[in-house]
C-alpha cells in the first residue's frame, strides 16, 4: 500500500494498492470467505504488487497487515 519517497526513508501512500486495500477489508468484512474475495478480486483482473495473483493467503496478510496499521 505504499511506495518508498526519492529520499530513500519515508513511505508514501500508494493510492491505487490503498484503493485494493479498501476493497479487501470491505469484502471480507462483508462476510466473504478469503476464497472468495481472492478469487473475486482475479475476477476484476487486479493483480498485486509485482504483477501476480490475490490468493486467499495473500488476502488474510492485507487484512491483518491493515488490522496491525489501524490498531
Amino acid at each position: 500500500g505504499y511506495d518508498l519517497s526519492s529520499d530513500g526513508i519515508t513511505l508514501v501512500p500508494n493510492q491505487r494498492e490503498q484503493e485494493v486495500i479498501g476493497t479487501v477489508v470491505e469484502r471480507r468484512a462483508s462476510g466473504m470467505t478469503l476464497w472468495a474475495v481472492a478469487r473475486s478480486m482475479e475476477v476484476e483482473g487486479v493483480p498485486t504488487k509485482f504483477g501476480g495473483r490475490l490468493s486467499p493467503k495473500t488476502v488474510l496478510a492485507i487484512i491483518r497487515r491493515h488490522e496491525k496499521m489501524a490498531a
